[in-house]
């Protein structure tokens, strides 16, 4: 028994296969019109999409919309009676979809949202399309204007009346990440947009070992940084600070701290080699001896040094 196939309905000439599957299933003797559908359902004037996607879609099903203006919210398809049914089925979900459609914000700092959208966006597109949802930003906060519009006050006073200082924690509008679609898509697109907010730890280095941390004019620091996607802050010596600051994606730090620690362990058992390599012993020698223990050509005194790894 044959059945149609998704391809069935995606394919541009896809009336045509439909009228060869329904020739193999013995359903039609011919005349591709009597097995052709017209039908009418409600759908609202802004749930409107490309007539020409439904129709490349579903097997050519023409799709008609009431005139702009109109106060009718019928529209008709026709075409092949299965093409028809599934191309009214994807645009009933979509009506749905904007019939339970809300819009939430998210309230980030602006200073992150570089960081949330990512090279090219690429990041928030991703959220985007994982959620089935819209995100905007907002425009970017100019200061003169922030500025302008904040009114002078003098002893904390506006006009004539006591007033609140600003509080500079509140939230404004360059903060606010406005999220469209479905309400459990939404929360769930908050929650991924929440997570790419860089997040900033401390790490306790001794401050002896910063400079090998950094490298040869930051060498192995940059490696680190671009190993991990995170930003790492080494104190300057001027500030006799122990304290490495470490800022990324929450899930990159703790693979960007440990890989630091392990680094911080190298370094001081290369401390501890060479302390123990530093020691220093002097013991005396009749003159008239060293040259028996220095050897021929210095064999002897090389052998001893070669032995024990030492420096005579």
């Amino acid at each position: 028994m044959f059945s149609p196939t998704p391809e069935l309905f995606r394919h541009r000439s896809g009336t045509t296969l439909l009228f060869w599957w329904l020739l193999q299933a013995g359903r039609l003797s011919g005349n591709m019109t009597q097995f052709s559908l017209e039908t009418e359902f409600i759908f609202k004037p802004e749930s409107r999409s490309s007539p020409q996607r439904s129709r490349d879609e579903y097997g050519g099903v023409m799709v008609s919309f009431p005139r702009t203006g109109s106060q009718c919210d019928k529209v008709s398809l026709k075409g092949a009676k299965e093409c028809v049914e599934a191309a009214k089925k994807r645009m009933q979900e979509m009506t749905e979809d904007l019939d339970t459609q809300v819009t939430m914000e998210c309230m980030i700092p602006q200073k992150f949202h570089r960081s949330i959208m990512g090279p090219k966006g690429s990041r928030i597109q991703q959220i985007t399309r994982d959620h089935n949802v819209q995100i905007k930003f907002p425009e970017r906060e100019d200061p003169q204007e922030t500025q302008a519009e904040t009114p002078a006050q003098e002893n904390g006073e506006a006009n004539g009346e006591l007033k609140e200082l600003l509080d500079p924690e509140a939230p404004k509008r360059c903060d606010v990440i406005v999220i469209s679609g479905r309400e459990e898509r939404c929360k769930a697109a908050i929650e991924a947009v929440k997570a790419l907010v860089p997040v900033t730890i401390e790490v306790d280095v001794p401050l002896e070992l910063h400079r090998y941390i950094i490298g040869q004019k930051g060498s192995r620091i940059r490696k680190m940084m671009d190993g991990f996607e995170v930003n790492i802050q080494v104190p300057g010596p001027d500030l006799q600070s122990d304290k490495i600051a470490i800022t990324g994606l929450a899930s990159h730090l703790d693979r960007a701290k440990e890989r630091l620690l392990v680094r911080v362990k190298e370094l001081q058992a290369d401390q501890e080699d060479r302390a123990l390599r530093s020691f220093k012993l002097t013991i005396t020698v009749d003159p008239e001896y060293h040259p028996k223990i220095i050897g021929r050509k210095g064999a002897f005194i090389t052998n001893i040094r070669t032995e024990h790894d030492v420096n005579i």
